[in-house]
């Protein structure tokens, strides 16, 4: 039996034969819900097309007989749009791939689900029917179709005894009660939607221009604050995400767009912004990436500094820097201590470590004395100055060293009364870690400024400075981190120059 005659059958005039055999269908992993999707995504479509703007309405409903209708009013579907190969659709649309439609019939007829399409006097109808291909019989996808049957405008794709419509109602944005969409932004023939999740099932889910494809967790592999309607997420054929990089894109492309009209002044994305920086916050306590991203610009930091005062206080930093940490415990500042990406750009690029010290510094003095400095800090500058001392022969100099924020400079020298003031913040900086560089830090900043004191000489040029500094640090910390080797080198030198002068002639 042919694919024609299966229909002739039914009672059906023609058919299109795909060359597909039934086992094709799995190949997919389509269910219902994706037969379904295609079916609603092309209405949606559709209707965008004739009425020149995105649809309100979910084109779904159910009639007198409890089936499921999918509906449009709109040019109708023609057989050739059942070729494989054949797409009518654009850019901006829901589908891409010219194949959505059939592969959703295939996939109900090869599940045993029935479905009927309406469309002006057309009636359409997918089925499963016997062929034989050289002596042996398979299962080939077909499509019946006949003319003459009552007019229906635009086209009706009828599903019977499921209500898919209530099943799969929370995976369109089309028709949600205006509350469940906190923002909608359209910009030509893009458009984004900021959906409470609280509508949708207490899930944050991704919807890629108006259909849901995943939920948030799925697809970038964590949960987020609110469900999103995304415009330029890249899907595959079968409209699953192959990438989370394309998601978490476009949302960061959505929220800068958020704080753009947030710093304008607009109440109701000032709050989704605020909401967003809520969340951040709450994230400093976690060590991973944070719900989505940012991009900025001027007004857009500037509006995010103004949330971050508003959700932390004005007189409280973000910092995530382990020695900045340490200074706003000495200087008695509020901080929120932020292991994400999140407290890298408040501290840096919102300038919060600059904020630490106008916050901190107009309440205590600039000198920080030992018993103010936190108490393993005290040990490592009480070690330091030790070495000092000893290569450097401070208390022999009769010098003094003490420890103060120094705005610019690593160290200063008082020469009246042989003081030597080193960059506190610096310090802390420096020995966060690996003692070379603490030891390097110190010793050229105590070397230099010893320098000028034995000298009684100013200033010359700052690369002067900056080069003179680098040697005093390098050579004193290399004289301590290859003692040994240095021992034995002066051991050899000696023995040379003891040689040396016995030879005959000496």
């Amino acid at each position: 039996m042919s694919c024609l005659e299966a229909c002739r059958d039914s009672g059906f005039t023609d058919a299109i034969e795909y060359g597909i055999t039934k086992a094709y269908a799995f190949t997919r992993n389509w269910g219902v819900w994706e037969a379904f999707r295609e079916f609603v995504q092309n209405a949606l479509d559709e209707m965008h097309e004739v009425l020149g703007g995105r649809p309100e309405y979910y084109p779904c409903r159910v009639n007198e007989l409890r089936w499921t209708v999918v509906y449009d009013r709109g040019r109708g579907l023609g057989v050739d749009n059942l070729l494989i190969g054949v797409s009518e659709k654009k850019p901006w649309q829901r589908g891409r791939f010219g194949e959505g439609l059939k592969i959703a019939l295939l996939t109900l007829a090869a599940q045993d689900v029935w479905v009927w399409i309406r469309s002006r006097d057309k009636l359409i109808h997918p089925i499963i029917a016997p062929k034989t291909v050289e002596g042996k019989t398979v299962e080939v996808f077909c499509i019946c179709y006949k003319s003459g049957e009552p007019q229906v405008e635009g086209t009706e794709i009828l599903i019977p005894s499921m209500n898919l419509c209530d099943l799969f109602r929370d995976r369109f944005v089309q028709g949600l009660d205006k509350k469940c969409l906190l923002a909608t932004i359209q910009e030509a023939e893009a458009w984004y939607d900021i959906i409470d999740k609280s509508c949708t099932a207490g899930e944050s889910q991704v919807y890629v221009r108006d259909i849901y494809v995943s939920s948030l967790k799925e697809a970038v592999g964590r949960g987020g604050i609110f469900s999103y309607n995304l415009y330029n997420v890249k899907l595959d054929e079968s409209r699953r995400v192959p990438s989370w990089v394309s998601v978490t894109d476009d949302m960061w492309s959505l929220f800068v767009k958020v704080l753009e009209l947030s710093a304008i002044g607009d109440e109701r994305f000032r709050r989704i912004a605020r909401m967003y920086v809520e969340k951040l916050v709450e994230d400093c306590a976690r060590d991973r990436l944070a719900e989505s991203e940012l991009f900025m610009g001027k007004k857009r930091v500037e509006e995010l500094s103004r949330l971050v005062d508003e959700v932390v206080g004005a007189d409280t930093v973000i910092l995530r820097s382990l020695h900045l940490i340490d200074l706003a415990k000495y200087l008695r500042v509020k901080y929120v201590e932020c292991h994400t990406w999140f407290g890298d750009y408040v501290e840096d690029e919102l300038g919060h470590k600059h904020k630490l010290r106008e916050l901190g510094l107009p309440k205590e003095m600039n000198v920080v004395t030992k018993d103010r400095m936190p108490e393993g800090f005290r040990r490592v500058v009480e070690i330091l100055e030790q070495i000092a001392d000893v290569l450097l022969e401070i208390k022999e100099r009769e010098v003094t060293i003490e420890y103060a924020f120094v705005n610019k400079a690593l160290g200063l020298a008082r020469r009246d009364i042989r003081l030597i003031t080193v960059n506190y913040e610096e310090l802390l900086y420096y020995c966060r870690g690996n003692y070379y560089p603490c030891l390097e830090f110190y010793l050229s900043v105590v070397g230099h400024e010893l320098a000028h004191i034995m000298s009684n000489a100013g200033d010359v040029t700052p690369e002067f400075e900056r080069a003179l500094t680098h040697i005093i640090g390098l050579a004193t910390a290399n004289a301590i981190h290859y003692s040994s080797k240095v021992a034995k080198l002066v051991q050899d030198l000696k023995e040379a120059l003891k040689a040396w002068s016995q030879q005959p002639g000496r």
